[in-house]
């Protein structure tokens, strides 16, 4: 609305006060048009007043949608910067955490040259043993032929020595007691193992490796542990009536197939025990493998489960 309109609106309303006045008198004149400097100052104030209450108005109108929600957008921007300082701080964590799995990661890398080392020694060692034990076995069977000549002589000798008769009656006489021998052995190659032999005689004494003997003519003479090829042995020698019975115990290792052998030898008759095939080690699972029964008569007998 330009100045012009204003005037004109303006005009009216003074033609419209001045006639209630004059009729509220009684008198009735023609307008008169009043001075054109009192009406500009006039109009100027009203124009300064209009255009700071529709200014006002204008500011209220756009800022009321925001003005109540100002706590809000305050509460919204704290949790945000806490946010922002529980992200930095879990950053900082996971860094701290990826520096710690670095540096395990190399003592990781530097044990495990380390173990490859110690292997490499281990398998140079096994190796010797292997090759060791190859010569033993040639010695041994040197010695087996060796033996058999030496028999050879000593049954010639008999027949001419009776002292030699003697001894072969003493011989004769501690052979009448009933003796037993258990062994147990097996053989996996580059794995090392742990099979355990139990027995347990008529008084319910058992002889495995914590307890290999208990004050009688029985024990456990050999107990090998953690080899790749091993072995185990129970001797009586002097066995008593009623029953001894044999167990097997996979006690440790890397895993099956382990296939376990042995026999037993008595006075009365030499058998081999069934062969066992093991896969997973358990020191609490006993395998019953078979039972030595003692008659009265000294005789022995071998029942297999």
């Amino acid at each position: 609305m330009n100045n012009r309109n204003f005037d004109r609106f303006f005009d009216t309303i003074e033609v419209k006060y001045n006639r209630f006045n004059l009729f509220s008198k009684g008198v009735y004149t023609m307008r008169r048009r009043k001075s054109r400097e009192i009406n500009i100052f006039s109009m100027s104030a009203l124009d300064l007043f209009a255009s700071a209450l529709g200014a006002f108005i204008l500011i209220a109108i756009i800022a009321l949608p925001y003005y109540l929600k100002v706590e809000p957008v305050l509460k919204k921007l704290k949790i945000a910067e806490n946010n922002i300082k529980q992200l930095k701080n879990q950053n900082q964590t996971l860094e701290n955490s990826i520096k710690e799995c670095n540096e395990n990661q190399k003592k990781c890398k530097n044990r495990l040259a380390k173990q490859k080392i110690r292997n490499k020694k281990l398998e140079e060692q096994q190796r010797k043993s292997e090759r060791r034990n190859r010569e033993l076995e040639a010695k041994r069977k040197r010695a087996e032929r060796k033996n058999k000549e030496l028999e050879l002589k000593q049954n010639r000798a008999e027949k001419k020595n009776r002292g030699l008769e003697e001894k072969n009656r003493e011989f004769q006489r501690r052979l009448s007691k009933t003796f037993c021998v258990v062994t147990l052995k097996w053989n996996t190659p580059n794995r090392k193992q742990d099979i355990d032999l139990h027995v347990i005689d008529p008084t319910g004494n058992r002889y495995y490796y914590h307890q290999t003997t208990h004050g009688t003519s029985a024990f456990l003479a050999v107990d090998s542990k953690n080899v790749s090829r091993g072995a185990e042995v129970w001797v009586d020698s002097n066995l008593k009536e009623g029953k001894y019975k044999i167990q097997y115990v996979y006690y440790s290792g890397v895993g099956g197939p382990v296939r376990v052998t042995g026999s037993v030898l008595t006075n009365s008759f030499t058998k081999k025990l069934p062969t066992k095939t093991l896969y997973t080690p358990n020191k609490d699972k006993r395998i019953d493998i078979a039972t030595i029964v003692v008659h009265p008569n000294g005789q022995s007998s071998l029942q297999l489960h």
